[in-house]
């Protein structure tokens, strides 16, 4: 892993440089590889927003942007580019009533707005995706290519089949997930 972080400050405007490279780049036991970070200062209280996780030639998220200092708040204004994204790493994160999050995403999701009043606006592709509910200890798999469509604070859901293989059954999701800013999720 390595910093490079340059601060130069001329007649009052920030010229600063940030570039991070992370070997082995680990979310909740899940390597996904490669990380490379880089932050660029533009006039106005700006920067230039540009990473990627990779392992090879394999890009899984690619993200450029920008993000304001407006008033002494951070605006941001990126967006990301999944490209075949492991999701496992939410199996830790669903505690006791979702585990074994399995599959990858694709699709293209913008961040714009103030960072306490985010909105993620686009869609995702969900491939190979299945998870784990311990309630009912039944594990449900997507159809291949779930389209989930992303508005605002919304994670929509229309029309996606699901089924699991023990006794054969399927339905159908409708609905959607709603949040705060990332906070206080509801269904």
């Amino acid at each position: 892993s390595n910093l490079d972080l340059k601060i130069k400050n001329l007649n009052g405007e920030n010229f600063s440089k940030a570039n991070v490279f992370i070997s082995e780049f680990i979310i909740n036991d899940t390597n996904y590889g490669n990380l490379i970070f880089d932050l660029n200062s533009t006039r106005n209280n700006q920067f230039l927003v540009d990473y990627k996780v990779f392992n090879g030639n394999d890009v899984f998220l690619k993200s450029e942007g920008l993000i304001s200092i407006v008033e002494n708040n951070f605006f941001s204004d990126i967006s990301l580019n999944f490209k075949k994204f492991d999701l496992s790493f939410l199996s830790k994160l669903g505690k006791n009533r979702v585990k074994e999050v399995k599959g990858n995403v694709s699709g293209i999701v913008n961040l714009r707005g103030f960072f306490n009043k985010i909105s993620a606006n686009g869609y995702l592709i969900l491939d190979e995706g299945s998870i784990l509910l311990p309630y009912t200890n039944v594990t449900y798999k997507f159809n291949p290519l779930t389209y989930v469509n992303l508005y605002e604070n919304t994670f929509d859901f229309k029309n996606i089949v699901f089924y699991e293989n023990a006794i054969k059954t399927n339905g159908m999701l409708n609905g959607s997930i709603n949040h705060e800013n990332f906070k206080n999720w509801s269904l």
